[in-house]
């Protein structure tokens, strides 16, 4: 309940660790701002582990970008992963659950000259990207 009504507030934690041996332990103070909510963080986990599930599937060699939605936060997203997935052979730009605008001409540049594009329905069965690709075929369960 130390929490409560305290959400986007600054808050100081007391951590006291594990007692070694023969030491008393030290206290240390950390200082951080409380979230208002947690979509933003559940955002990310599922994010991360998309990201990690097309890693594992396909070696390493196919990155993975979620666009939540065509306005400057899905912008920001995008360029964040584009940045750091864009050497692999392979990338998925992800836009379910995108929330819609325009598609930005800022996206649009950053693909790649004679890259592939593949798009699925929504509801598909099939998990298995076929493309020209250097790859020729990315399925997972």
């Amino acid at each position: 309940m130390a929490l409560v009504n305290l959400a986007g507030e600054e808050v100081t934690l007391t951590i006291l660790p594990r007692a070694s041996e023969g030491e008393s332990p030290a206290t240390r103070m950390i200082i951080l701002q409380t979230l208002r909510g947690e979509a933003h963080a559940r955002y990310r986990a599922w994010v991360e582990a998309n990201r990690q599930q097309v890693h594992q599937a396909s070696g390493g060699r196919v990155g993975y970008v979620h666009i939540p939605d065509m306005k400057a936060q899905g912008y920001a997203e995008f360029h964040r992963g584009f940045l750091v997935e864009a050497e692999r052979d392979g990338l998925i730009v992800d836009v379910r659950f995108n929330t819609g605008g325009n598609v930005s001409e800022l996206i649009l540049e950053n693909w790649p000259v004679g890259a592939s594009l593949m798009s699925s329905p929504a509801g598909n069965s099939s998990r298995c990207l076929i493309q020209d690709m250097p790859l020729p075929a990315l399925c997972w369960p």
